[in-house]
């Protein structure tokens, strides 16, 4: 019988022939290493660092995971091995500042999850590996604090199957500058707040961002948001660096959102239908004319955006909430759409280069609506039935003001209108709320025609109206009564 050969993992036949058999090493045993600036600088409970029972203890296993079975000192780093499934107990490392790096290697997961205020200002920790680690816990409180709360050194991370980031996971982590979160599904509230050194963070598969998430990251330009279906509150406040970011799924955007993204120009929305409160308050490059598909818009939606253009397309626009939507708006021109049968306090208040507004519903104004709009110089709408106070306050270029459709006129209404020569209210029943002198027309020093009803000339104790006396008498005015 021929001699057959076997060197291990080849069988040799004579004559040349092979049969092969896969090898399968043995896997590799988990290990997570610990580095410290020095092996003296361990905590004070870990006597010998050598001793795997101690750290057993200070990570209070089996009760957190799968105990350590070696603990190998290695000059200054600590390598644990054996452990396994372990979620890090609360404070575990908090303010400790000798600790520089921790890595974990194997085939199996060492760290599953990371407690909240495990690594709490540990100011000294630059590198994190733990790419079986699927979650990262945080506190709850009015401030979230999380697992890496104020690690402000922490630039190297390693999170490959993390899936949620707690509450203030990574919060003031401000050397973080490109991570990828590959897997990541949830940033919770504040997980990223204050990270002002991040740059262009990878989340391809992000859906849900809670509050402030990214509040105050200044630095941060990262655009596609495309897979984000839910936004918190004040997600990206103060997010100076972001310019065109795409969010296709959302269908609102949130109550601050972006306010003091002073340097956004072109975000992408296409489903998104409301505005919510101060979305958009202080975007001073905002320069998007098409808004077709908003139906609604909140308490200051667009307050300070000085860059929208004069072509704005708000046709779908049905419902407005609250007040001051475009406060201190530098555009020239707008149209509402005839569904708007009202606008509310301060909608356009500072909006110094206004000059035209259409409005063909419209049949209230409120209080304050175009205060300052010192460009402003006609207005004459036959549908509007009242008139807040303070509505036209202020507005220098003004220089007539035909409202024979209004009954109702509200305190201060042109205020220091210093050009206003003319104005029509034949239909008035309520001047100024009162009979008295209610400040309607201070200031008006060029006011040369006021045409009033009838009635105006004896509705005060069978004398004239407060505001009417003083148009005439002060002012010099010339009354038309019909």
């Amino acid at each position: 019988m021929a001699n057959l050969t076997f060197n291990g993992q080849r069988l040799l036949f004579p004559g040349g022939g092979v049969l092969d058999f896969p090898f399968n090493p043995p896997a590799e045993e988990t290990e997570l290493s610990l580095v410290w600036n020095n092996i003296s600088n361990v905590p004070a409970a870990i006597t010998d660092p050598s001793d795997e029972s101690l750290w057993n203890t200070l990570f209070d296993l089996p009760t957190n995971g799968t105990p350590f079975t070696a603990a190998v000192v290695d000059g200054n780093t600590v390598k644990l091995q054996g452990g396994d499934a372990i979620t890090t107990k609360t404070l575990l490392f908090a303010n400790n500042t000798d600790l520089i790096q921790v890595n974990e290697t194997g085939s199996s997961n060492c760290i599953d999850t990371v407690g909240d205020l495990s690594f709490q200002s540990c100011t000294n920790l630059t590198t994190v590996t733990l790419p079986g680690c699927t979650s990262t816990l945080g506190v709850a409180s009015s401030q979230a604090y999380g697992s890496f709360t104020n690690c402000t050194s922490l630039s190297t991370v390693n999170f490959d199957s993390l899936v949620t980031a707690g509450e203030g996971s990574f919060r003031s982590c401000n050397s973080l500058t490109n991570p990828s979160f590959s897997e990541l599904l949830t940033a919770s509230r504040s997980s990223f707040e204050g990270c002002t050194g991040l740059i262009a963070p990878s989340f391809p598969k992000l859906a849900t961002i809670g509050n402030a998430a990214f509040n105050q990251c200044t630095n941060m330009t990262t655009s596609d948001w495309s897979k984000v279906t839910n936004l918190g509150l004040g997600v990206f406040y103060n997010c100076d660096g972001l310019t065109s970011p795409n969010f296709a799924l959302i269908t609102s955007i949130p109550s601050s959102t972006f306010s003091s993204c002073s340097n956004l120009s072109t975000p992408s929305f296409p489903l998104a239908t409301t505005v919510d409160a101060n979305a958009f308050n202080g975007c001073t490059s905002l320069s998007i004319s098409d808004w077709s598909n908003i139906t609604t818009i909140a308490q200051s939606g667009f307050n300070g955006c000085t860059s929208l253009p004069n072509n704005l397309d708000f046709s779908s626009l049905t419902t407005l909430t609250g007040n001051y939507q475009f406060e201190s708006c530098d555009f020239t021109s707008i149209t509402l759409p005839s569904a708007i049968t009202s606008l509310p306090i301060g909608i356009f208040r500072y909006c110094s280069n206004l000059t035209t507004v259409t409005a063909t519903s419209v049949t209230s104004i409120g209080e304050s609506v175009f205060h300052f709009c010192i460009d402003l110089t006609t207005f004459n709408l036959d549908t509007i039935s009242s008139i807040g106070q303070l509505a036209f306050y202020g507005c220098s270029s003004l220089t007539d003001a035909t409202f024979d459709s209004c009954t109702s006129v509200g305190q201060s209404v042109f205020y220091n209108c210093t050009l206003l020569s003319g104005v029509s209210f034949s239909s008035v029943t309520n001047l100024g709320g009162s009979v008295g002198d209610n400040n309607v027309f201070f200031g008006c020093s060029a006011l040369a025609n006021l045409t009033v009803p009838t009635a105006m000339e004896t509705i005060n104790l069978g004398g004239r109206d407060g505001d009417v006396a003083y148009a005439e008498d002060t002012l010099g005015a010339s009354i038309t009564y019909v």
